[in-house]
């Protein structure tokens, strides 16, 4: 259990670095909100672009793969537009899903790994700042094999 523990501390220190990273650049991403009674290890950091910027997550995406940062997609989102509800019946509620449709448009979830050290997380921040001074486009060359 004191590995468990451990390993905990270092997700959520890890997650407290990216918010520091991240609130100064509020105005181009939504972070994370977490609930004063919830408790959770934090697997990868979400967050959005916020749609006002313009800017793809796709290319937000490329610019961290590129850059040998692994990244993905926030999966769920809207669950109505996955390939396995497909042909099936469901309900949605009359003012729709709009944050969900959000989610999926402008989500990404960075590394949060125990294992990510600060020298990795700068550099994460650096290709973001990149990205960021670059007006949400790729600046980063793909890194061989």
């Amino acid at each position: 259990m004191n590995k468990i523990r451990k390993l905990w501390a270092l997700r959520e220190e890890r997650f407290r670095w990216h918010t520091e990273f991240l609130r100064k650049h509020e105005d181009k991403f939504l972070l994370p909100t977490i609930l004063p009674e919830t408790e959770t290890t934090w697997l990868c950091y979400p967050i959005q672009l916020r749609p006002e910027t313009g800017w793809s997550r796709r290319k937000l995406q490329t610019q961290l793969e590129d850059s040998g940062i692994m990244s993905r997609v926030i999966f769920s989102g809207n669950i109505t537009r996955h390939p396995m509800l497909k042909g099936h019946e469901y309900r949605i509620q009359s003012d729709g899903l709009a944050t969900c449709d959000q989610i999926m448009q402008h989500g990404i979830m960075l590394p949060c790994h125990p294992t990510l050290t600060r020298a990795d997380c700068e550099y994460l921040y650096q290709v973001i700042e990149d990205f960021l001074a670059a007006g949400g486009e790729v600046t980063a060359k793909r890194q061989a094999g």
